[in-house]
């Protein structure tokens, strides 16, 4: 898949804002940052996945710009919407309840990628 050009997106008018801490947004939406690896099943991308370094393509099995949007429904828990979910889902809900201190999870949106030939579970 290409990548995204942070000069299109420029051009289109958006401003590029690059972080690995989290963010808050309007009304209390946290953007989570990069997640922290905390599993021992969940590996990160298989060896096919590739990231551009400023010199040349090289192997990322980290995916470290994977990151989550978070909305606590106060009362109900957290909406967990997964963004790139390379980082495996389950790292990505530690990772959530730990910033926000919601042990609660009331929905979780997005694709899982931890099965099939390419997942990152570990044999067993």
């Amino acid at each position: 898949m290409p990548a995204l050009s942070r000069g299109a997106l420029e051009c289109e008018g958006f401003e590029v804002i690059e972080r690995r801490q989290p963010s808050l947004l309007a009304g209390g939406i946290l953007i989570t940052g990069e997640v922290d690896r905390v599993t021992e099943f969940e590996h990160g991308m298989p060896q096919a996945h590739q990231a551009w370094d400023g010199n040349g393509w090289r192997r990322d099995p980290a995916v470290i710009d994977d990151q989550a949007l978070v909305i606590h429904a106060r009362g109900r828990g957290l909406v967990i919407i997964a963004c790139g979910r390379h980082v495996g889902v389950v790292n990505i809900i530690r990772h959530a309840t730990r910033l926000t201190g919601v042990s609660k999870l009331l929905a979780l949106i997005g694709g899982f990628h931890l099965g099939g030939p390419a997942g990152r579970l570990s044999p067993g």
